[in-house]
């Protein structure tokens, strides 16, 4: 309701036209009802800010009336108008909510204007406290909601502190495991040879092999640690120079060679015929991104099983147009669940602890790896199912990217 609408019931029709015409001439919007049952009729098509009502009508008196707008709306406001006056009847009709009670003939128009506008201007208060109190239930409302939002993100990020904290105490525990090992055979094998103790040459070559064995496994845990921390700064610069594909991956295969066959694997090694095959790239990283994912497809592969390693030129980066070589890794290993995937490439993340504790290893190597390969243009993908095995291709560039630097 934008305009002042007003509702005069009164069966004496010349006190209904008079009035009717005065409340006009002061701007209010003015409809007239002979009886109480027609007042109420009107009120429910059309809503009124106030109701101007005699007390005693045909149908419907103006009690009734009363007592039905106000369950209607309890806003509006109810003048009743009597010639016949008394106590009962005056309570009544504030006990139900009028808003005055006024006896007729009206003498005093001016007197009776002001009743009018009093009238109207509280129900326009009633609404207007009404409004406000639902912004200000909507804006508490909106309050608890952001209130609630901010609690449960200040909740997560103190679970994810929390779970950063056991991650780091796990990351330490794991990485030191992982050192120790090569560390204490280093350490073992250096203190029989200082003990002056005779060794036949045969078992003088074990020695000196497992030396070189432990060596190269700490270099290379150093280098990626050192690897992915500079990766993780952005400040990991590649060096590129022309490199033989297939001997960067003949090369990785025979590393292998020794651990694939203490679990009796047989690994397979597919080169196309371009001997020469080269790309653009930083040589000694990608020959570490492909052990992250030879070692991977030996570790998780059981005794007897099968990895099959594979070079394919002539292909594309997927999803773009860049010349590429491929090289996928192919294992009829343990496989990866889908939960497990989601998070396959977060750094120091296996499928749980458990499985470090069974296979080993720092849960950096496909991070490292698939970094690696972004690093050159490329990226990794990869298709696996649970107890299906895994297939793991490195796609890189023949031509580097503008940048040798990571982002």
């Amino acid at each position: 309701m934008t305009d002042k609408r007003i509702l005069v019931a009164d069966d004496a029709e010349a006190i209904r036209d008079m009035l009717g015409s005065f409340l006009a001439n002061l701007g209010y919007h003015t409809d007239l009802a002979e009886d109480g049952q027609a007042a109420i009729e009107l009120f429910q098509s059309h809503p009124y800010h106030v109701i101007i009502c005699d007390l005693q009508m045909p149908r419907v008196e103006g009690l009734g009336v009363l007592a039905r707008v106000k369950a209607i709306d309890p806003d509006v406001q109810v003048i009743i108008l009597t010639g016949h006056a008394t106590l009962e009847t005056a309570i009544e009709a504030l006990r139900l909510g009028a808003y005055e009670y006024q006896f007729k003939p009206v003498e005093n128009m001016e007197i009776f204007a002001r009743l009018v506008e009093r009238a109207y201007t509280h129900q326009r208060l009633l609404c207007e406290n009404k409004q406000l109190l639902k912004q200000l239930q909507d804006a508490n409302a909106h309050l608890e909601s952001e209130v609630d939002k901010r609690t449960r993100e200040l909740r997560t990020a103190n679970e994810s502190l929390r779970s950063l904290d056991r991650l780091k105490s796990d990351f330490v525990s794991v990485v030191s495991h992982e050192l120790r090992t090569p560390l204490a055979v280093v350490t073992l094998e250096a203190q029989m040879l200082a003990s002056g103790m005779q060794f036949s040459p045969e078992k003088l070559r074990e020695m000196h092999q497992a030396l070189l064995v432990s060596a190269r496994r700490l270099q290379i845990q150093i280098d990626d640690l050192l690897d992915f921390a500079l990766i993780e700064r952005g400040e990991l610069e590649l060096k590129f120079t022309a490199c033989s594909i297939n001997q960067i991956v003949r090369d990785v295969v025979d590393l292998y060679s020794a651990r694939a066959a203490e679990k009796h694997l047989k690994v397979t090694l597919t080169l196309p015929p371009t001997a020469q095959l080269s790309v653009i790239a930083d040589g000694p990283r990608l020959r570490s991104a492909l052990m992250h994912l030879l070692d991977n497809a030996i570790k998780f592969t059981a005794a007897y099983g099968t990895v099959t390693v594979s070079v394919h030129n002539l292909v594309f980066v997927p999803d773009t147009e860049i010349p590429a070589v491929a090289v996928s890794v192919r294992d009829t290993g343990i496989g990866i669940s889908s939960d497990t995937q989601q998070h396959l490439f977060s750094a120091f993340n296996q499928a749980d602890m458990s499985t470090t504790r069974r296979f080993g290893g720092m849960g950096m190597g496909l991070a490292l790896a698939k970094r690696i390969a972004e690093a050159h243009g490329g990226k990794i993908t990869f298709k696996s199912d649970a107890g299906q095995g895994s297939l793991f291709a490195l796609w890189i560039p023949v031509r580097p990217p503008q940048s040798s630097t990571t982002n």
